[in-house]
């Protein structure tokens, strides 16, 4: 009996010192200094580069935009040189997207860094830009961070952006897949928009920053209003399959400003707005108009009261 007391107080005076040396050992290891490990499930992307707060949210919200694009059975994996910001860290937590990120703290340039991102494994990378600063410098900048990439991966898609078209052929030879230059991408929308109706209204919107000072019209806050809205694509959810149109939209109605105003079938395209003669199919992706994607997953799980059990 003495024995087993004895080694009972043994243990509760050694357990608290050995914690305590475990707890100092993990408060070395950084938050975002982990490995992510490739499921099986899910295909994972790497986004690299300047990851701030704009242009992480602005990927994310076209990334999984479309499911019907299969997006939401991909990872993005961020790899950034710098601890994610306040800012940043809200955009990870958003529900939209929160179980479906993950974030190291790491360089491009480091191939130990890239190893812990599982690059051999990723679908594709995509490096961004650095958005601030010196065009040039900052083309120049992604041309390292790709030419890293392709030397840890021959075989990896990687995707990035630059300033200059001037810097396109730098970013090919660094071993980029795709490069898209910024000042192309606009000119090429705003050439090509000078010959639709109403050009001159929405270029003078873009050139202009409109803020509700003092009393505005009705009209006006109804725009500001409409600028919050966002288009997302979704799978049409089962138990509407078979229901008209009409009556699917009428039924996800939303008064805060959810609304689907068409599907785009793979037999007949994009339709806006069918009607009660068409009936959505279950292959078939709803067109909606929402504030944010959450609320467009809120309608994924309303039942349909028209449904025959």
């Amino acid at each position: 009996y003495q024995r087993r007391v004895h080694g009972l107080l043994l243990l509760l005076t050694t357990i608290p010192a050995q914690l305590n040396e475990l707890a100092e050992l993990q408060a070395l290891v950084p938050k975002f200094g982990g490995r992510y490990r490739p499921r099986r499930r899910h295909q994972h992307v790497i986004v690299t580069g300047d990851v701030n707060e704009r242009q992480l949210r602005q990927f994310l919200v076209n990334f999984y935009a479309d499911d019907s694009l299969g997006a939401f059975s991909f990872i993005v994996v961020i790899l950034s040189p710098h601890d994610p910001s306040v800012e940043l860290q809200r955009v990870l937590a958003m529900d939209e997207w929160h179980d479906l990120i993950v974030y190291l703290q790491g360089s491009p340039t480091e191939p130990a860094d890239l190893e812990r991102a599982a690059i051999h494994d990723a679908a594709a990378c995509l490096v961004l830009s650095a958005a601030d600063g010196d065009p040039m410098e900052a083309d120049s900048l992604a041309a390292l961070w790709v030419a890293a990439l392709r030397g840890a991966s021959p075989t990896v898609q990687i995707l990035t952006q630059v300033h200059q078209t001037s810097s396109i052929r730098m970013l090919i030879h660094s071993g980029a897949s795709e490069v898209v230059a910024r000042n192309q991408a606009i000119g090429s929308v705003l050439g090509h928009s000078t010959t639709c109706r109403g050009f001159h209204v929405l270029f003078s919107n873009l050139l202009s920053n409109v803020r509700p000072e003092g009393d505005m019209p009705k009209w006006g806050k109804q725009y500001l209003d409409s600028m919050e809205v966002n288009l997302y694509a979704r799978r049409v959810p089962k138990a509407f399959a078979g229901t008209s149109f009409e009556e699917m939209a009428n039924l996800m109605y939303r008064p805060q400003g959810t609304m689907v105003i068409g599907v785009r079938s793979p037999k007949h395209g994009v339709l806006l707005n069918p009607g009660q003669s068409y009936l959505v199919q279950r292959e078939d992706s709803m067109l909606v108009l929402a504030r944010s994607g959450s609320h467009v997953n809120e309608l994924g799980r309303l039942p349909n009261p028209l449904a025959k059990d």
